[in-house]
């Protein structure tokens, strides 16, 4: 069954198909999309094909998360390398800091 659809006041009629994914199928492409690199190419073509919409949308929310991820990611060593410069030293000592600190 497929319905007509009106996209942003436009002209433009796109047919979607209504079709639902079961919950295996959700399984199946959560851990076909937490495979590194390929999983998010799959995520990603998924996101912008036409055939599904239950699926586009489930790998577009996924493919967001994938990203907003990598960029906590990056901040993340960003800090880490900055913190470092700062110290002076590139590696934490993690014995004598944990030592330091249960032993106040």
């Amino acid at each position: 069954m497929t319905t007509k659809v009106l996209i942003n006041d436009s002209q433009s009629v796109v047919e979607e198909n209504p079709q639902k994914l079961s919950t295996g199928i959700y399984v199946l492409l959560t851990i076909l999309y937490i495979i590194p690199f390929l999983g998010w190419l799959v995520a990603f073509f998924h996101a912008v094909s036409n055939k599904n919409i239950a699926r586009k949308r489930y790998a577009q929310s996924f493919f967001q998360v994938v990203c907003i991820f990598l960029i906590v990611c990056a901040i993340a060593a960003i800090a880490f390398i900055v913190w470092s410069i700062i110290v002076g030293n590139w590696a934490v000592d993690f014995p004598s800091l944990i030592n330091g600190i249960f032993n106040k």
